[in-house]
């Protein structure tokens, strides 16, 4: 049924006019805060996009606000920085500051510091340990409170099925991930983590599920990008943190639907622990929280988009990603998007502008967004400092 009312919901889409989308004009529009995606939109596999470095210079020398807002799953606003200063993605000009920066990651170990009461179950399936040193910093009697495990038998996920169905909100199934995961040793067991998606992995994490665990996760990107040099032109998709969501979501339907939370862009709580923060960070750098002068930048109507329209923000897509304003059609009414743009070199006016040379296609099989960090990271973003100097890692 629930396939059948998607097929029919597509096909109604398909058959609506499509929605007529302006050319942002920037030298026109008064648009002084930006919160700007990063993968299809500053950098594709193996590259920075056409455009980036001009207009991330153009924001740096004008004094703009703006956030490097990424539905990541698999670090925080420490990595974002140190990516950006990494050949092939290095920016010109000093480290971005963190305080231009935040991540979806960061975003839920917010919600979980809100949502998960003292001595819970949780199991968390992860990109990387980042997570782990970060929320205990953040809140440690909390997190030592928690029954945290990285690794279960079969035996004990079935047990903390039971739980989760003799009682709401004890048991918590938590996704840190971009795609592929990365064994991070159980802190009660020591034993290694989970490592690969296994059918295993999956049977234990949809027991507790179906059953009624509360599942978190950081984003619906289903996918994310990358290119074979053998196949130009070719962009395949690498399985992103949506498509397993997907999995447990089909296997909660339709009774534990509502014990669901993605808390990246275009999440059911990320409207408040993504979005309303970034606009705080828009804030503490001199904006004046005008929403009708922040535009949300990004290359999905699913994500970027709704995630803009969801906190009243003007939208912009960008066709340097996944998506194309010709697709607007397809996405619901809370993803339309105000404007679009080729390129994020577009959003710079005309005066400030320079000839931009399309970086070049990546020679390398390389998955977008997907590095893993697993050094310590920063929580969550700092106030500009006193002497305008960019934040330390």
């Amino acid at each position: 049924q629930e396939e059948a009312r998607m097929a029919d919901d597509a096909r109604r889409r398909a058959a609506q006019p499509v929605p007529q989308v302006p050319v942002y004009d920037p030298d026109t529009d008064e648009i002084d805060g930006f919160l700007i995606d990063l993968d299809g939109t500053m950098y594709q596999p193996g590259s920075l996009l056409p455009g980036a470095q001009e207009f991330h210079e153009w924001l740096r020398r004008t004094g703009k606000p703006y956030v490097f807002l990424s539905n990541t799953g698999a670090k925080g606003s420490t990595g974002v920085q140190k990516k950006l200063q990494t050949a092939p993605y290095k920016l010109a000009g000093p480290p971005v500051p963190l305080r231009n920066a935040y991540t979806a990651a960061e975003a839920q170990m917010e919600y979980l510091r809100h949502a998960i009461p003292r001595s819970a179950k949780v199991f968390v399936i992860s990109g990387g340990g980042f997570w782990m040193n970060a929320l205990r910093m953040k809140d440690p009697l909390l997190f030592d409170s928690w029954d945290l495990r990285t690794n279960l038998s079969t035996q004990e996920a079935k047990e903390w099925a039971a739980c989760a169905k003799q009682q709401s909100g004890s048991v918590f199934v938590v996704f840190f991930i971009d795609g592929s995961i990365t064994e991070t040793a159980d802190p009660m067991s020591g034993e290694a983590g989970v490592s690969d998606w296994t059918y295993e992995t999956i049977q234990k994490a949809a027991y507790m599920c179906h059953a009624g665990a509360e599942f978190v996760y950081t984003a619906d990107d289903a996918f994310n990008p990358s290119v074979d040099k053998d196949f130009p032109g070719m962009v395949f998709p690498q399985p992103g943190p949506g498509m397993f969501a997907a999995m447990m979501k089909t296997v909660m339907f339709p009774q534990q639907s509502a014990h669901v939370a993605c808390c990246g862009k275009g999440g059911n709580v990320g409207r408040t622990y993504m979005m309303e923060h970034a606009i705080n960070m828009l804030k503490l750098q001199g904006h004046s929280g005008d929403r009708s002068r922040i535009m949300m930048i990004g290359d999905r109507f699913d994500t970027d988009i709704k995630a803009g329209c969801s906190v009243g923000i003007k939208t912009c897509l960008v066709e340097s990603g996944c998506h194309s304003v010709d697709m607007q059609h397809l996405f619901a009414a809370d993803a339309v998007a105000d404007f679009y743009a080729t390129d994020v070199g577009r959003l710079v006016p005309k005066p400030n502008r320079v000839s931009s040379v399309p970086s070049p296609m990546p020679s390398v099989q390389e998955e977008a967004e997907t590095e893993k960090d697993t050094s310590p990271d920063s929580s969550g973003p700092v106030a500009a400092p006193a002497d305008g100097l960019s934040d330390s890692p």
